[in-house]
């Protein structure tokens, strides 16, 4: 369903999961979309943990892990609501 929509989803995998992590880079657009057919979606970590302000003692910089940065911006997690 999603693939078809240039979101990158993950392999599947035969066990389960608490998380569906997909990627897209229009992801408010997503999550606009999304919640009008009663999906949820959530950012799991909308700043990368070595920018947060409980680690800022480690002395990372913005750019110090940019994978890490672009996942931020582009990755969300959905869980369906409806019945």
């Amino acid at each position: 369903m999603l693939a078809d929509r240039g979101v990158q989803t993950p392999e599947e995998m035969a066990h389960a999961r608490h998380i569906y992590a997909v990627c897209k880079s229009q992801r408010d657009a997503l999550r606009q979309t999304l919640h009008k057919q009663g999906i949820h979606m959530g950012i799991h970590y909308p700043i990368p943990v070595h920018l947060q302000g409980d680690h800022a003692d480690l002395g990372y910089r913005e750019r110090d892990f940019p994978v890490s940065e672009t996942v931020a911006r582009l990755c969300c997690r959905y869980q369906c609501l409806q019945s």
